[in-house]
């Protein structure tokens, strides 16, 4: 029969230790990072939500889907109009509304505006996380 050493014995319980210690590390990582994306998104759309209420407000109606050409065809989102009542006028005057949504001009601005955007997973939360936050 062999009988392991005192010394293997010890190596390999510490590694089932670091192991065990870095597992739940990446846990507490990752469950943080997911609470601070998740308050982020939260408040994007109570930014949104405002945005819409203050437009309301103004114009005694929601924004329309999109805004079309002559010939009917959409050159522009309504989150276009909302940009004024998201803290982003320089963002809004910036953009020609003479040109589509994807001219040259106005496609160099959607890389600015991807901050405004909420992504749909970090919004749907699992329903077994529901109870946690």
């Amino acid at each position: 029969m062999i009988v392991p050493s005192r010394k293997c014995v010890c190596l390999l319980l510490g590694g089932v230790a670091l192991l065990a210690i870095s597992a739940f590390l990446t846990w507490v990582v990752r469950d943080e990072w997911e609470a601070n994306r998740y308050a982020q998104c939260k408040g994007k759309l109570k930014q949104l939500g405002l945005a819409l209420f203050n437009y309301h407000e103004d114009y005694g109606s929601f924004p329309p889907a999109y805004i079309a050409d002559t010939n009917g065809n959409p050159m522009h989102s309504w989150r276009l109009l909302l940009l004024p009542y998201m803290d982003e006028p320089e963002l809004y005057s910036l953009y020609n509304f003479s040109q589509p949504w994807n001219a040259p001009g106005n496609s160099k601005l959607s890389d600015t505006c991807k901050g405004l955007v909420v992504r749909r997973s970090t919004i749907v939360r699992p329903l077994h996380q529901m109870g946690r936050r």
